[in-house]
């Protein structure tokens, strides 16, 4: 499991084109983009089996009022599980192992919330 932050502040400079070649290289069903609707959602079949989940505009440090460290707390939770909870309309929960490689994307430059500079996440 890895987890990449990509940001700019700059529109337009090609952050969804790496996760678009991702989507490429690990093939449509092993690719998925979410956004933090997404992650608020009863439902989280997006999860199931995908290798490669680009987030758009996911932001943990500007989230809205009280999201905002649920929302911190429930993407450190998902780029570090080994097994995920996967909850699918009209269907039973069941657990699968936690395959995904995240990436995220934003032009907010306090998309991610950050202790101190020195802390152990990189942003490119």
């Amino acid at each position: 499991m890895t987890a990449v932050v990509f940001w700019s502040r700059v529109h337009g400079v090609g952050k969804g084109l790496v996760g678009e070649t991702m989507c490429q290289l690990y093939g449509e069903q092993n690719y998925q983009e979410i956004c933090t609707r997404d992650l608020y959602s009863q439902f989280n079949d997006w999860c199931a089996c995908r290798q490669f989940i680009m987030g758009t505009e996911i932001c943990t440090g500007s989230a809205r009022g009280e999201r905002k460290r649920e929302t911190a707390d429930y993407v450190k939770s998902l780029i570090t599980q080994p097994r995920i909870r996967v909850n699918t309309k009209f269907l039973p929960q069941y657990n699968v192992p936690d395959c995904g490689n995240y990436y995220f994307t934003s032009n907010h430059p306090d998309a991610r919330a950050s202790k101190s500079p020195s802390h152990s996440a990189r942003q490119l």
